[in-house]
């Protein structure tokens, strides 16, 4: 991870490691319930199976980061015509809910 914040250039482009989201954008597409009970670990087994991955610290960083990075992708895309998140798309998510982690 350390490496990725130094943004490495591959192919003429650079890897940026994203900070953790803020609520402000996470509540723009989450209920504020869903992502404090992500936040906090008090979601449900039934939630937490849905998932498909158990509730840990790393679990919430790399899911705040994760999202963070589609923000910037977007953001760089706009403004640079091309952007990727490479770890975007791992899990269906849901206003109050996430499923299907693949």
């Amino acid at each position: 991870a350390g490496a990725l914040a130094a943004g490495l250039v591959w192919e003429g482009a650079t890897l940026h490691e994203p900070a953790r989201v803020a609520h402000g954008d996470l509540w723009r597409v989450h209920a504020a319930s869903y992502v404090t009970d992500i936040e906090h670990g008090t979601l449900d087994a039934a939630a937490q199976r849905r998932i498909g991955l158990p509730w840990s610290e790393a679990f919430v960083e790399r899911a705040f980061r994760v999202a963070n990075g589609t923000v910037q992708a977007a953001t760089h895309a706009v403004r640079h015509g091309i952007a990727m998140n490479l770890a975007g798309g791992t899990h269906h998510a849901h206003a109050d809910f996430g499923e299907g982690f693949c």
